[in-house]
């Protein structure tokens, strides 16, 4: 498994959901980020609405705020991928 640090909460915002910068990455299908339930990394993709110096606003029907974020380690990351936290 690859081992990644996630945030365990982010936040509403006027657009959507505040999440850190380094949590959204971009490919050629898009912006997206990845969410870990049970242990598994899923790829979700993402609409960055608002561009601030630490936080992104961003949206995307297939967001869960009751899973988290990952933060890093991420660009290391495929979906479907096991993930354990990284020690803090």
């Amino acid at each position: 498994s690859s081992i990644a640090s996630y945030a365990s909460r982010w936040c509403a915002s006027r657009t959507g959901w505040a999440v850190p910068r380094s949590a959204v990455l971009r490919d050629s299908n898009g912006d997206y980020l990845f969410q870990v339930r049970n242990g598994v990394a899923h790829r979700v993709p993402v609409q960055v609405e608002s561009d601030g110096d630490r936080l992104l606003d961003i949206s995307g029907a297939g967001l869960d705020p009751a899973l988290a974020v990952v933060v890093q380690g991420n660009y290391e990351l495929a979906d479907g991928m096991a993930v354990r936290e990284a020690a803090q």
